[in-house]
């Protein structure tokens, strides 16, 4: 049976990722869609101008950031805290 429980922390979660998301400066977001999407790093970097070391550094920036903004691992168990403000690259 389906618990109301699960769809709303799951709805929460989503939500508190989509904000994480759009506080990411330019640069960031869209190495992390690309990355997302699947790009290789090394393409990502040749279309952005950067190296694809400065992508790898990104993509590990990113994931903490998202880790500490939804409580990553947990989020999906409802025990995420409260979000961590502050974009990275800033």
């Amino acid at each position: 049976m389906y618990k109301n429980d699960t769809f709303f922390r799951l709805r929460d979660f989503l939500m508190d990722y989509e904000k994480a998301l759009m506080a990411l400066p330019d640069r960031e977001l869209w190495i992390w869609l690309m990355y997302r999407m699947g790009y290789t790093q090394k393409y990502i970097g040749v279309s952005l101008g950067v190296t694809q070391s400065d992508v790898a550094y990104h993509i590990a920036r990113i994931l903490k950031y998202l880790a500490g903004w939804v409580g990553y691992e947990e989020g999906l168990r409802g025990k995420s805290g409260s979000p961590k403000r502050g974009a990275v690259g800033r």
